[in-house]
């Protein structure tokens, strides 16, 4: 799929009922290194760790609706 960094292109049959809609592909990923990939996932649970660390707080501190409303 990938030679020397350079994508190799077809055709995805979007009209297919097994057909693929992936970030893969919304986001030109293919010839991306895993590691690359990966993060996406990383900084997403990092995003999620660090709600969990500061939401609760500012619940006690402003109220727990704005927040709500907020989240």
């Amino acid at each position: 799929m990938c030679a020397n960094n350079d994508f190799i292109s077809y055709q995805i049959d979007t009209a297919a009922r097994d057909s693929l809609n992936n970030w893969i592909e919304q986001l030109g990923l293919y010839c991306t290194d895993g590691k690359y990939i990966g993060m996406i996932g990383a900084l997403a649970f990092l995003g999620s760790a660090i709600a969990c660390a500061i939401l609760p707080i500012l619940g006690d501190k402003i109220g727990r609706y704005p927040v709500f409303i907020i989240t």
